[in-house]
């Protein structure tokens, strides 16, 4: 995990065990993977890469809950299978660029 620490997904899911901390960093991985590669600006706010932005940080920890909420489904609700649910693409809307597919 590089944007997000263990201490911070366990805070936000309100976990106070270590059962699941494998799992968590799984998932951790899996969320920062799929935000970086949905933004298209730098995840972090200084050059020296020291900085992650607040939006990044905010977006990985809710994705890390629903995958954790939602580890047996197969399905999201309504979302297909490359859609980031909208809670997630609000708070990344400033670090993306429109493209033309």
């Amino acid at each position: 995990m590089e944007y997000i620490t263990l201490e911070m997904l366990k805070h936000h899911l309100y976990i106070d065990h270590d059962l699941d901390d494998f799992l968590l960093t799984m998932m951790a991985s899996t969320a920062e993977d799929v935000i970086i590669n949905y933004i298209t600006k730098s995840p972090y706010l200084d050059e020296e890469q020291t900085i992650v932005r607040t939006p990044v940080i905010a977006a990985i920890a809710i994705y890390v809950g629903i995958l954790y909420r939602n580890r047996d489904s197969d399905n999201f609700g309504r979302l297909s299978e490359r859609q980031l649910p909208q809670s997630i693409t609000s708070l990344l809307a400033g670090l993306r660029s429109p493209t033309i597919v």
